[in-house]
């Protein structure tokens, strides 16, 4: 690699999509001089951060040790809403419906409880009367959180990346990194435009982390899921009649929705599935007719006023490690070198608090936020 006509910074962020933006702002609030990189131009629809709406709950069935990152992801979002002006997170509430023995409702009842978190608990019968909006099955059961939402994502990402290079942080968009380097101390990051230097390294490269980095991480692979919008014949699906997002456990599959709002009807998707993809790029765009009759047929069964007449979809991707959860981590290098990745389709809400983290983990080599449960060790190295 060259090192001609580089440029130093502090630090460089290598993408700068839902987690990279938020790693960009937290450097550049602590005056450290920054560079993101990102092959295309954020915000954009080819990676996971897009789709105008991203869930945020606390109950969170995942693992109740997510909670304590929760807290302190709502405290952020609040605070830049109020540092820049911008309407980033709605709090619709979040109906979130299931079998007694399953995975979802239980283990939204089980986090609530160990944190003390104010839930609603229904039956099939009270769910008909509450929100009656949904259809029920006789035996399910179901869990209401008032103070759960979704984030704008789009504007999330467009917000922290403005306000980064407000606060004197650079962004470089639309360059392919083409080779990274430890070298002499420093960190070379070649570009298909440019060379650039610096002395800590951040990788928020979400579904193409292991095409960089494979040999350093534990093995991930990338979901291609569909995300879908729906007109309604009734205006009870709408934000303004106080519609939750939703999420349903079925017996094979896992949906969630949002309310509808503006003209782009009820957004829709199966959080289960999803096709497994080699190359985010290399793939066919076209609907997933598998993943549109599931999506239609969940809608058939529980909302029973929602067409079947598709407005839009998107493609989106999860990068997945084998048990679900993050890899938030230092990595095997001599050079200061933080990654996070492995978000596995429900790591957005806590962007900037993930953002925060790699900072920490790159200026100071270690975080007082408590993710032990979330560190590379815990899953098999790749062989």
């Amino acid at each position: 690699m060259s090192l001609k006509n580089s440029n130093h910074y502090d630090t460089i962020v290598l993408g700068a999509g839902g987690v990279g933006s938020a790693a960009l702002y937290s450097l550049a609030k602590r005056g450290i001089k920054a560079l993101a990189i990102d092959r295309f131009a954020p915000p954009h629809n080819l990676g996971s951060s897009h789709g105008l709406s991203r869930m945020i709950r606390m109950a969170y069935f995942e693992h109740p040790d997510y909670v304590p990152l929760l807290r302190e992801s709502y405290e952020r979002w609040e605070q830049l809403e109020r540092d820049t002006g911008e309407k980033l997170y709605e709090e619709t509430g979040l109906l979130e419906v299931g079998i007694p023995d399953g995975f979802v409702v239980p283990g939204v009842i089980e986090t609530a409880r160990e944190h003390d978190l104010e839930i609603e608990e229904y039956s099939a019968s009270e769910l008909k009367k509450r929100f009656p909006q949904f259809n029920y099955e006789s035996h399910w059961i179901g869990v209401y959180e008032k103070r759960a939402g979704f984030l704008r994502v789009e504007r999330c990402v467009e917000t922290l990346l403005r306000q980064a290079q407000e606060l004197g942080c650079s962004l470089a968009t639309e360059e392919t990194i083409l080779e990274v380097q430890e070298k002499s101390g420093r960190w070379w990051v070649k570009t298909d435009r440019s060379t650039y230097e610096a002395d800590k390294l951040i990788v928020t490269l979400g579904a193409w982390s292991s095409q960089l980095f494979g040999d350093k991480l534990p093995p991930l692979y990338l979901l291609k899921q569909l995300l879908f919008w729906y007109p309604t014949t009734r205006t009870a699906y709408t934000i303004e009649q106080n519609c939750p997002g939703f999420f349903f456990e079925m017996d094979e599959a896992m949906f969630y929705g949002f309310p509808q709002e503006d003209t782009m009807g009820l957004k829709v998707a199966e959080h289960s599935g999803g096709e497994i993809v080699e190359d985010p790029l290399a793939i066919d765009r076209a609907v997933d007719q598998g993943q549109k009759t599931k999506v239609e047929g969940f809608l058939k069964e529980v909302v029973p006023h929602a067409t079947q007449d598709l407005i839009d979809y998107q493609i989106c991707f999860y990068t997945m490690t084998s048990d679900t959860h993050f890899i938030v981590d230092r990595m095997p290098f001599k050079n200061p070198a933080a990654v996070v990745t492995g978000l596995s389709g429900h790591g957005y809400k806590f962007a900037m608090v993930l953002g925060e983290m790699l900072v920490d983990l790159v200026t100071e080599g270690k975080t007082n936020r408590p993710v032990e449960f979330l560190r590379s060790s815990r899953l098999a190295p790749r062989l």
